[in-house]
Order: C-alpha cells, then structure tokens, then sequence
C-alpha cells in the first residue's frame, strides 16, 4: 500500500475511529478487523474499551428487547415450535440434497470436457 494512502488511512481512523468501532461491531465480518485495526492504529486503550462498552450495552439490550417481544409474540399467535424444527430439518434436507445433485452434474460435465 502507498505510504500516502496508509498515511490518509490512519488520519481517518485517528478522526473517526470511535464511530469504525461502533458500527463495525455490528457487522459480523468486519467485527475482527476492527479490532486488529484498533491495535494496529494504536488506539488509546481506554477511548477502544469506552467505545465497545457502549456499543456492547446498545447491542445488549436491543437483542434481549428483540427476544422478550418475539418470545411473548410466539405464545400469542400460538406457533408450535416443535412443528418449525421439523420445517427446517425438511428444508436443510432438501438443500443439501439440491447442491449434492448440482455438485454431481457439474463434476460429470468437467470430466466430459
């Protein structure tokens, strides 16, 4: 990477690294990276530790509202859950068995060529 792009990258991590934090902790992909880039960027260790604190209680508490209101929700419009594990098992069954038949037929059609 030029040193120039590596310079402009640090400054924005130096600007705006609060907020990489915050909203990068919610992305499952980018959760990692933030962090390695935090140490990398030599991040003030309190500023990274009071920012994902923050971000960890918002996260917290969104998720357990979102299980509190669905829980209650299931019970309410009376769904039988035992009947939604035997749906998935179903639909993971047939998936599977869609990319074994689809692995099959391209692996013939290499052979052939």
């Amino acid at each position: 990477m030029p040193r120039e792009r590596l310079a402009m990258l640090e400054d924005k991590f130096k600007r705006k690294g609060v907020f990489f934090i915050l909203l990068g902790r919610h992305f499952i992909g980018l959760r990692a990276q933030i962090f390695l880039v935090s140490g990398i960027m030599r991040m003030h260790p309190l500023k990274f530790l009071l920012a994902d604190a923050f971000t960890v209680t918002f996260t917290i508490a969104v998720m357990v509202s979102i299980g509190y209101v669905g829980a209650h929700s299931l019970e309410d419009i009376g769904i039988d859950t035992s009947k939604a594990k035997y749906v998935a098992i179903l639909l993971f069954i047939t998936f599977f068995t869609g990319y074994l038949v689809i692995a099959h037929f391209r692996g013939k059609k290499k052979k052939n060529f």
